[in-house]
């Protein structure tokens, strides 16, 4: 699985607000994906700590990730490649878009601005003729149809 974030920062020029990032981006997002053990509220409470930390906590399956969440520290667009099992992958039910730092924090006239991004997954299992598409678009379809809880 490809997961691809991408998304435009306002950038502050000023000072040495262009060598922190934390500083010179308005604001950063990172993804997560929800472990295949994990309860809502533990991912929920794991999105929550990596905000906190600027979104560089590496979690127990980060050894499926190619680069690993620490890999996305700078820039507005991040890529990284899960590698295993379908079977696997399946347990993981959620991914998360969540907000980092930025210097939107300090100005609270920018508090109630929305930043616009993309996500992007692609699913591939090259040595098996199993149409992906397919599945994946009435296990979506299925789930739009029934109400889930958010709280």
């Amino acid at each position: 699985m490809k997961v691809t974030l991408s998304y435009f920062i306002g950038p502050n020029l000023t000072g040495r607000a262009a060598t922190r990032p934390d500083t010179y981006r308005s604001f950063g997002l990172r993804f997560a994906m929800k472990k295949r053990t994990e309860t809502d509220a533990a991912f929920r409470a794991r999105i929550n700590a990596a905000q906190d930390k600027d979104g560089t906590a590496a979690g127990q399956e980060a050894d499926r990730w190619l680069l690993s969440p620490k890999a996305m520290q700078a820039g507005s667009l991040h890529c990284d490649l899960w590698r295993g099992r379908a079977i696997e992958l399946s347990g993981h039910d959620a991914i998360a878009v969540y907000p980092v730092g930025g210097w939107w924090k300090s100005r609270q006239q920018r508090v109630d601005d929305r930043g616009r991004y993309a996500l992007v997954i692609s699913i591939a299992a090259p040595e098996h003729a199993v149409d992906l598409y397919a599945e994946i678009e009435n296990a979506v379809q299925l789930a739009a149809e029934i109400e889930i809880p958010t709280g």
